[in-house]
């Protein structure tokens, strides 16, 4: 579950809308605190960068480059990266806890469905 959540977090801004058929930067929008957004805020490098990523938060409307600078500061010391690397530290334990189960069909389709969630692009 934490990690689709962080996964589905990074989508929600680094993702396209096209694919994932929901407005980009949404949680900003709704001023939600991720993983992704308080990394961020963590690893910043300045008082400016800072209140330039809380200036984004609730907005009714993004533009093309509201987006990328929200991408930009988001990935400000490597917060996205990170995310994804904590999403794949939890998705690697999940897998590795599957392996208690005995072999059957449906610990396959649990193991199916985790790679799915939390290795898709849209």
């Amino acid at each position: 579950g934490v990690a689709f959540q962080l996964r589905d977090d990074y989508l929600g801004i680094y993702g396209n809308y096209s694919k994932l058929g929901k407005a980009i930067c949404g949680d900003l929008r709704e001023r939600k605190p991720t993983y992704l957004f308080c990394e961020a805020l963590r690893r910043s490098g300045s008082e400016t960068e800072r209140q330039k990523l809380l200036a984004l938060c609730g907005r009714e409307n993004y533009s093309d480059s509201d987006i990328d600078l929200a991408r930009k500061l988001l990935n400000t010391g490597g917060a996205a990266d990170k995310t994804l690397e904590l999403a794949e530290k939890y998705t690697a334990s999940a897998l590795e806890k599957l392996d208690f189960f005995p072999p059957c069909r449906c610990r396959e389709l649990l193991r199916s469905l985790l790679e799915y969630l939390t290795s898709r692009n849209q």
